[in-house]
């Protein structure tokens, strides 16, 4: 949450099924999101996957709770911006989303967030607590592989309060 909190940050919670049992299921739980943090583990040529994981700028992976760690990739991904491309997002139902010209080789995702929420763990290994999460991610959809070259798609509204576009390589 503090992370969540500062303005030049993107922090969004991926939240995985992998945890669901009969005592609780995570009701933010996405497929996609088991998905991606096995995409994330085979970068690193290992097929573990563990909670929380973290990474940082698509590159810096490790345990979320090392807050030194998560200071460092930070600073690190501070010093050395990914790319400044200019992306734009509007419309209503119908999204109307610009991706200006920059280097080629990404893949652009739109994420469909929920700033928070507050969830009452019912069992398990962290049951009876209430767990507050901060920017939950609600839609994961790619919207394909980007060229480098000015880019202007139409598609619709995701599931979640909040959207984000990313320009993933």
């Amino acid at each position: 949450g503090k992370i969540a909190a500062q303005p030049d940050i993107l922090a969004l919670s991926f939240d995985v099924a992998y945890w669901n049992s009969a005592a609780w299921n995570d009701p933010y739980a996405l497929k996609g999101a088991a998905e991606r943090q096995d995409w994330y583990a085979a970068l690193r040529h290992s097929t573990e996957v563990y909670t929380p994981e973290a990474v940082v700028d698509g590159t810096r992976q490790f345990v979320g709770s090392d807050r030194a760690k998560m200071t460092e990739a930070i600073a690190a991904a501070r010093a050395k911006p990914a790319g400044d491309t200019a992306i734009t997002i509007g419309g209503g139902p119908k999204l109307r989303i610009a991706v200006g010209p920059g280097v080629a080789g990404a893949e652009i995702w739109l994420f469909g967030y929920d700033p928070a929420h507050t969830t009452h763990i019912g069992g398990g290994e962290n049951g009876g607590i209430t767990l507050t999460q901060v920017n939950i991610v609600r839609s994961m959809t790619d919207l394909g592989p980007w060229d480098g070259r000015q880019t202007a798609l139409t598609v619709a509204r995701p599931a979640g309060q909040h959207l984000a576009v990313v320009l993933q390589n």
